[in-house]
């Protein structure tokens, strides 16, 4: 009578369900249900196969009315009780995302019941997470295109007396970074070295078309020359690189970034970065901090001239600092050249108003606070996952000065042993190729503000998809731009 009692209790308690799991489907957030199971048949079985020593079929486990368990349900890690969970994925899948949450979380009672997961509620809920944080929708096949940030999945367990009760427990879900496909870029050689992605890179010894003489020219064409291309890995017709060299100062000694991009008939396109040296091999080099005058000295008399030095340009420096009206002046350019500039514009900027020091303290490293219009994955100084990423719109400290990371351009999180890549960063520069509105969602705009055809405009991370079904690039927090509105 009590199995009959059971079953009658069940079916009921399964109508119940279905109406439940109905209303899930119809409101947001969408919240995974669980089953509760009752392992005290089962083990009540065991004890008696061991008592008569006779080998006896057990009773197969069996779900227990919800409204009936026993003490108050609860989600567990391990031995450990939980209020909140997060996974990281192997795949941007649902199912891996359900795997995840079920094989690293269980829920149990206060008194004899286990409750196992209820996976179609929670696939569900998943479904509806990507959808109403992320703005993505689920493929018939259960993938999804990998999401700018984390997102929060909400499983949610009813129980009691008509299923009135419930807790919750918020899981957070880092997707999966997939491995970048360079298959189709174009692939740059130099130097016997080949390489399928933008990134920096050192240029030989005996590079010719290095250390450019003071005031003197660029050879562009030795440039060209050294590098060569090709459409693609598979692909190896040859199509043609050009060379920028606008940010090199050839009146002022120093190492200025050239570039040189390769750009395949399929519009895909790689950019090299290297140092130019402009003077001689051996001399000291130093980084402007402020933007920097440069100045002549004759007698006591100082001249400024029209040369002006940016924020960054490492330059060489020759000597020991001049003292004029009491103004330190460093000599720039060659050891005999009357060209200066102030030896404050090396200073590192303050970062803080502590001036108590100690004496064994490592250097200060100029940094400055920014905010992350792009999840940014955390990457140790050997270039692995470090295991988390910094969300969306978090603020957070990095130093100024950038790192290659395995070809890489990176920046080190301040006063941690975590890296960032430069890409979440700095973005990409743009161009419009029509006038454009500034939106916050699908439906409203984010301001009035209307963006001129041909202005350039730095986008974040890759394009997002809005529940209208049109792709925007994110151009600041909460402000996004139609991708077709972009060249």
């Amino acid at each position: 009578m009590m199995f009959k009692e059971e079953n009658s209790s069940m079916k009921k308690n399964i109508k119940i369900v279905s109406l439940a799991a109905a209303a899930l489907l119809a409101v947001s957030p969408v919240v995974a249900s669980a089953v509760p199971v009752n392992a005290a048949a089962s083990a009540k079985t065991t004890a008696n196969s061991k008592s008569t020593k006779k080998t006896e079929k057990k009773e197969a486990v069996k779900p227990v009315n919800s409204e009936n368990v026993e003490g108050t349900p609860y989600f567990v890690e391990g031995n450990n009780r939980v209020t909140s969970g997060s996974v990281s994925l192997k795949a941007n899948t649902v199912s891996a995302i359900v795997d995840a949450i079920t094989k690293k979380y269980s829920i149990t009672t206060d008194g004899k019941n286990t409750v196992a997961w209820n996976t179609q509620a929670l696939t569900i809920a998943i479904t509806g997470a990507l959808n109403s944080q992320a703005g993505i929708s689920v493929n018939a096949n259960g993938s999804f295109n990998m999401p700018a940030n984390s997102f929060t999945v909400n499983a949610v367990l009813n129980y009691g007396k008509n299923l009135s009760q419930s807790i919750t427990m918020p899981v957070n879900v880092t997707p999966y970074d997939a491995p970048a496909d360079y298959s189709a870029n174009p692939v740059i050689s130099y130097n016997g070295k080949k390489f399928d992605h933008t990134q920096n890179i050192t240029l030989a010894d005996n590079a010719s078309f290095n250390y450019v003489k003071v005031n003197g020219t660029v050879d562009t064409a030795a440039i060209q020359k050294a590098f060569t291309a090709q459409v693609s890995a598979s692909d190896k017709n040859a199509i043609a690189v050009t060379v920028d060299t606008s940010k090199v100062n050839t009146a002022v000694a120093g190492q200025y970034p050239v570039t040189v991009t390769a750009i395949n008939p399929a519009g895909k396109g790689v950019t090299l970065t290297f140092n130019l040296t402009v003077g001689e091999k051996g001399a000291t080099y130093k980084t402007v901090n402020t933007q920097a005058v440069v100045y002549s000295i004759n007698g006591n008399t100082v001249s400024q001239t029209t040369n002006i030095i940016n924020v960054g340009t490492s330059i060489a420096t020759f000597g020991n600092p001049v003292v004029v009206n009491n103004v330190s002046y460093t000599r720039i350019n060659g050891a005999s050249a009357n060209q200066f500039v102030l030896t404050s514009v090396f200073d590192k900027v303050a970062t803080d108003n502590n001036t108590n020091k100690d004496e064994n303290s490592k250097p200060e490293v100029a940094t400055k606070k920014i905010t992350l219009l792009h999840a940014a994955a955390a990457y140790t100084k050997d270039g692995k996952r470090a295991g988390h990423t910094y969300k969306l719109y978090k603020r957070v400290t990095i130093e100024d000065q950038a790192v290659t990371i395995n070809g890489a351009k990176c920046y080190k999180i301040a006063n941690s042993d975590n890296y960032i890549k430069a890409s979440n960063v700095d973005g990409k520069k743009r161009t419009l190729k029509r006038r454009s509105y500034i939106y916050k969602s699908s439906k409203r705009r984010a301001n009035k503000k209307v963006l001129k055809k041909g202005k350039k405009v730095r986008t974040y991370g890759g394009s997002v998809k809005f529940k209208n079904g049109k792709r925007y690039y994110r151009i600041g927090k909460g402000q996004y731009v139609r991708t077709v509105n972009f060249r």
